[in-house]
């Protein structure tokens, strides 16, 4: 059997009629970190962290896909000191959206 090609994927996924935005939690030769005290790892915690309210950077309410991607990179780097990079593929004409509401 053929191995996948995420890079293909991704770039399908991507595509401007697709509509799909691609959040991967690291590079293509790192690894992604784990600890037991976030409980995931570093990327879906931070992730998670985002989506419940703590990537909400303009303070309007709302968690949009520019803050999220934002709050993700930043926030993994912090956690793993540098070692691993979160990476976002969307298509150029998608509008940034609103991805969560913060209560």
């Amino acid at each position: 059997r053929a191995a996948l090609d995420m890079t293909r994927i991704a770039k399908d996924f991507s595509d401007a009629d697709s509509g799909v935005i691609v959040f991967a939690s690291s590079m293509g030769q790192e690894y992604a970190e784990e600890s037991p005290a976030w409980r995931h790892g570093a990327f879906t915690k931070t992730l998670l962290d985002g989506l419940s309210g703590a990537a909400d950077l303009f303070r309007d309410g709302s968690v949009r896909q520019s803050e999220l991607e934002t709050y993700v990179k930043h926030g993994v780097a912090e956690l793993t000191k540098g070692r691993q990079h979160p990476v976002t593929i969307s298509p150029g004409a998608l509008p940034d959206f609103v991805l969560a509401l913060v209560p």
